[in-house]
Parts: structure tokens; C-alpha cells; sequence
């Protein structure tokens, strides 16, 4: 066995202790087909993209949910003031009432006033006339 610098012992036949130790990742992959080569070093890569568009994902869901919030609170001001617009619309509504049997009222006064002196005139003049 020769030593390197460092001190550790390297076999010295080529068919010494190296069939006895596991295979690494370069005699492994040599033994795969070229293609399966390629995509396995394009796996970092790939792996990078997703990682980053999972975080543009990511962000445009909260954007997206920013704007729900959003909405869903505008729709609540809406609502609230519908139904403020609603109350002051009822109110009103009342009020007209109130001042259409008054006037109702006023007008079947005067009515009956009329016809309470018209009749006092014909009873006036049949007198006069006999």
C-alpha cells in the first residue's frame, strides 16, 4: 500500500480491498444509460424552478387573499350601508304616509265644511224663495 499526503493508506492492486467497498456515485452512474445520466443532473435544476415557482405561487396566493379580505370588506360596507340607505328609505316612507292621511284628513274637512254650507244656503234660500 502507497500513502498519499494526508496520511491514509491506498490499496495498492487494483483488485485488492476496492471490490469490498460500496460503489460510489461515479461508478454508479456509469453503469445507468446516457439518457437517465441527463436527466439526473438536470434533477438540481429542475428542483431550483420548482422551488422557486412555488414561492411565486406562494405569493400570489396571499395577494390573492389580500384581495378577498379586501373585497369581502367592501362588500360588508356596502351592505351596512344599504341597509342604512334602507332605514332612511322606510323613514321616509312613514313620514310621506302620515302626511298623506293628513292631508286626506284636511281634505275631507274642508269637504265636509262645503258641503255643510252649501246645504245651509239651499235651506236659506227655499226660505227666501216662499
Amino acid at each position: 500500500m502507497s500513502k498519499t499526503t494526508s496520511g491514509t493508506a491506498l490499496p495498492a492492486g487494483p483488485n485488492d480491498e476496492q471490490q469490498n467497498l460500496p460503489p460510489s456515485q461515479e461508478q454508479t452512474e456509469s453503469k445507468l444509460p446516457r439518457t437517465e445520466l441527463t436527466l439526473i443532473k438536470k434533477l438540481p435544476q429542475q428542483i431550483n424552478e420548482i422551488v422557486e415557482q412555488n414561492a411565486r405561487i406562494e405569493h400570489q396566493l396571499k395577494g390573492i387573499n389580500k384581495d378577498i379580505k379586501q373585497i369581502g370588506q367592501t362588500w360588508d360596507d356596502k351592505l351596512a350601508e344599504s341597509e342604512e340607505s334602507i332605514k332612511q328609505i322606510q323613514s321616509q316612507i312613514e313620514q310621506l304616509q302620515t302626511q298623506v292621511t293628513k292631508i286626506g284628513n284636511a281634505l275631507d274637512n274642508a269637504l265636509a265644511n262645503i258641503k255643510s254650507k252649501k246645504k245651509g244656503k239651499k235651506k236659506g234660500k227655499k226660505k227666501n224663495k216662499k
